[in-house]
């Protein structure tokens, strides 16, 4: 039998955890923000979309989540808003124990030749450099707070082999890939935990 979710449920594995999610307007990002809430862990959610968040926090709430949603607008691509995001969670919660680098974009399979600047830097700030941002104060905080802590951060199918088109997505991808294996090398020992998750077709708005 399927555990109930809500305040009787007796999993509530983030229950006491300060966890931050972006691109948690939809897709992967706001499933995985409501089951942090559901679970009882206390989640900054960011996004540029504002009502999706206020939408999500209100669905939490009816449904009896054992935490919270704090929904906070927010566009990777402007690093000091990812400052804020971290900023404002230590301001509510006072910790940060869970970072998910979820944000992303599609390009529409572009070819190396057909991609224009705009299109390359719109991808290169959401997808690599926002994740290099996120990951950097993270690491900075939970060596400060001296506390085991976990950085989740979402690539894709792409990182792992080529496509005929997307040149700046799959790029970019492999990039996660890569500074989540760095992390992963380099600061485990201390108690700090990083992995990727690599998705290929999931029904989300960015497919």
């Amino acid at each position: 039998m399927m555990p109930k979710e809500g305040k009787e449920d007796n999993h509530m594995r983030f229950e006491g955890k300060a966890i931050i999610v972006t691109g948690a307007s939809s897709g992967i990002g706001r499933a995985a923000a409501r089951q942090f809430a559901m679970e009882g862990g206390s989640v900054i959610a960011a996004a540029r979309r504002m009502e999706r968040l206020e939408e999500l926090k209100a669905e939490v709430e009816a449904e009896g989540g054992a935490g919270r949603i704090l929904p906070l607008q927010t566009d990777v691509r402007v690093p000091e808003q990812i400052d804020r995001m971290f900023d404002t969670c230590l301001q509510e919660f006072k910790h940060v124990d869970v970072v998910v680098n979820n944000a992303g974009v599609l390009d529409g399979q572009l070819p190396i030749h057909e991609t224009s600047q705009e299109i390359y830097d719109y991808e290169y700030e959401t997808n690599q450099r926002a994740v290099y941002l996120g990951c950097q104060r993270a690491i900075k905080i939970f060596l400060e707070q001296g506390t085991t802590a976990n950085i989740v951060n979402v690539a894709s199918a792409a990182s792992i082999r080529g496509l005929k088109g997307g040149t700046t997505y799959v790029m970019t991808k492999h990039a996660v890939l890569g500074i989540t294996r760095n992390i992963s090398a380099s600061f485990f020992e201390r108690g700090i935990r990083c992995n990727c998750i690599l998705p290929c077709n999931i029904k989300t708005e960015i497919n």
